[in-house]
């Protein structure tokens, strides 16, 4: 299952430039990240399973009529993606961005952008590794797509923010949060009660 992240659409534009199918793409109509099962029978919004298998099912942030999505860092959590037709996965290129802080910089890993693969990769052997971020297409099937990511294990802390860019076209901003915390369950982590604490805004805690 995948994390309900919701878009924002640009009044100037609906069409992102590219091509699915010989016709212009245009991602996500609705612009929403939803949930999608295996099957593919119908997206449905459940915020709660990146929370659980982040433990992070206990904060409040992710209950609600707008959640946030509270990961934490070298963990993995997927996102649905939907599309206004079918979707040919060669035909223009997927980007993932993410950001963190005012002004964000690839030097200081605060602007992260991922080229996301042409293809399916089920067994996310791409994930094995913490050092930085990955990711994957887990699934694809007319105009769904479902892609796996995972942040280092030393991804800054704070209030991140998402975004998809197809082809040449706009950027798409995600209006949902993404919180980005500590992980006391990772390895090597030096102290896991001060790790834990010191990363959780206190309004976040239920």
């Amino acid at each position: 299952m995948s994390m309900l992240l919701e878009f924002t659409r640009s009044r100037s534009s609906s069409m992102l430039m590219g091509h699915a199918s010989g016709k212009r793409a245009d991602l996500c109509r609705p612009l929403l990240f939803s949930t999608v099962n295996e099957r593919m029978e119908k997206p449905r919004a459940a915020p709660l399973d990146n929370a659980k298998t982040n433990n992070t099912q206990l904060y409040k942030a992710v209950y609600g009529a707008y959640p946030s999505c509270v990961l934490r860092r070298g963990n993995l959590f997927k996102v649905g993606v939907r599309f206004s037709q079918f979707f040919e996965m060669e035909s223009v290129p997927l980007q993932a961005i993410f950001t963190v802080g005012k002004r964000p910089s690839e030097r200081d890993g605060t602007l992260v952008t991922l080229a996301v693969p042409n293809t399916v990769d089920r067994e996310g052997r791409v994930h094995e590794t913490t050092d930085h971020w990955t990711v994957s297409v887990s699934f694809h099937s007319n105009d769904m797509m479902v892609l796996k990511f995972r942040s280092p294990s030393r991804a800054p802390v704070g209030k991140w923010s998402m975004s998809l860019k197809l082809g040449d076209g706009e950027v798409r901003p995600a209006k949902t949060p993404i919180y980005i915390i500590c992980n006391p369950w990772l390895p090597g982590t030096p102290n896991p009660r001060i790790c834990y604490h010191a990363s959780e805004p206190a309004n976040m805690r239920r």
